[in-house]
């Protein structure tokens, strides 16, 4: 290709061109779409006790081995003994049965068996995750590889991810991608110019595209004022069961994906809160026009309850869509709500549930949170907040169980502790 203005044309066409023949995969039964009614569910928002959506909660107290602070975590996943904490270049196992440290996985570097960077990409099923080894490519196409390991340290496979391009008025970036299945892959297509005709494209394992789907959202060029770069944060892939979901940013559905297709799944009302899409177009919108409107982050599904963020005007809340009871909720709190402003210094916290299990901390406080295949909602307590709840509620501590009562000697430089809820199905 002589021109690289011609990728734009190729990929117009080839939204229409009729797919590679990739093997007869099983299809996977997909709901109706339904529609979650987050703007009333906001404006009505309340305390909402951790009763509502679990049965009972567990803690465990991750090591802090040799002084290693973890950072905030991309990938959390409790399996039966083992505890996978990925975060910005690290992967650590733990023991669920202790908390204690059991080894790395890999090691930030570049060298042999090193990688360049940690990913958000995690085969639930599997206990697969992917990790950024290096680029293959020239200046101007730059394919990016992918290890796949497994929580052993084992590294099963290798994956490339289609060649990014970058040229004048041009520019193809596929950046965030999640497995369909164990032959092919779906990427999220950065809009980075504002007329991309593509918003996702599947490719194989060698970076070879098998198919395009359209985009439906486009900008006029000349509202940018400059191409702004996408972060996972605007666009967000995860796993429920066997079925692949996506959500983009400045947009109101939740996605299924299957190999050849894309399926509504979740319609969410915002209503005039909804981030406008040409907001994508202004580099400096997340801290300014961006506060007035619902942004929406972390988006993750259990066998009975859909959760997710919500940012709005400096604050972050917890959120739920019980699919059984066909409602939404939004979680609040009454006193201490400066607590939860958002921070310049700190990390960002989430107004999350009141914990009247067992008259513990707050539960889904900070801004990631994770669900594995048990049906386990998985949220980290950092050292910090538990030694100042200890140092302002000596009589509520007092009444706590033993193991609870234990956590009163930590240090607010330590590892986090990990409270693993079991959710109602």
């Amino acid at each position: 290709m002589k021109t690289v203005g011609m990728v734009f044309i190729i990929l117009m066409i080839s939204c229409n061109a009729p797919e590679k023949d990739s093997g007869k995969i099983p299809e996977i039964a997909v709901p109706a779409i339904e529609t979650v009614e987050l703007l009333s569910a906001y404006e009505a928002r309340n305390i909402i006790p951790l009763s509502h959506v679990a049965n009972e909660v567990e803690y465990i107290r991750l090591e802090t081995e040799k002084g290693q602070m973890l950072r905030d975590p991309y990938i959390i996943d409790v399996r039966d003994s083992l505890i996978l904490y990925i975060a910005f270049r690290q992967i650590l196992v733990f023991s669920r049965n202790t908390g204690k440290f059991l080894y790395e996985i890999s090691r930030y570097g570049r060298g042999p068996g090193e990688y360049i960077a940690t990913s958000r990409v995690y085969e639930y099923n599997e206990g697969l995750f992917y990790v950024y080894l290096r680029d293959v490519g020239d200046g101007q196409k730059i394919s990016r590889r992918y290890g796949i390991y497994n929580i052993y340290g084992d590294l099963t496979n290798n994956t490339n991810l289609p060649a990014n391009v970058f040229t004048g008025d041009s520019v193809f970036v596929l950046s965030v991608f999640w497995p369909i299945n164990n032959r092919s892959y779906i990427g999220y297509v950065n809009n980075s110019t504002g007329k991309s005709p593509v918003k996702h494209a599947e490719f194989l394992h060698n970076g070879e595209i098998v198919k395009f789907h359209p985009n439906y959202n486009m900008i006029d060029s000349k509202d940018f004022f400059r191409p702004p770069l996408d972060g996972p944060s605007e666009s967000i892939f995860y796993q429920y069961s066997d079925t692949v979901c996506f959500y983009e940013q400045h947009t109101d559905t939740v996605y299924s994906i299957t190999s050849g297709k894309v399926i509504p799944r979740f319609h969410i009302h915002m209503g005039d809160l909804q981030l406008p899409y040409k907001l994508k177009a202004k580099p400096d919108h997340r801290f300014n026009e961006v506060l007035n409107y619902f942004y929406l982050l972390n988006l993750r599904e259990s066998s009975r309850f859909l959760f997710f963020t919500v940012g709005i005007d400096r604050y972050r809340y917890l959120a739920y869509y019980d699919k059984r009871l066909k409602s939404t909720h939004v979680c609040n709190v009454i006193d201490n709500l400066e607590f939860y402003k958002y921070p310049d210094y700190y990390s960002v916290r989430c107004i999350g549930f009141d914990n009247d299990i067992d008259d513990f901390m707050p539960i889904g406080t900070n801004q990631h949170f994770f669900i594995n295949g048990r049906d386990e909602f998985i949220s980290i307590i950092p050292a910090i907040e538990v030694r100042d709840w200890f140092d302002k509620n000596p009589d509520k501590a007092e009444r706590l169980d033993d193991k609870l009562k234990g956590f009163n000697n930590i240090n607010p430089e330590d590892n986090p502790i990990l409270a693993i809820v079991s959710l109602k199905n």
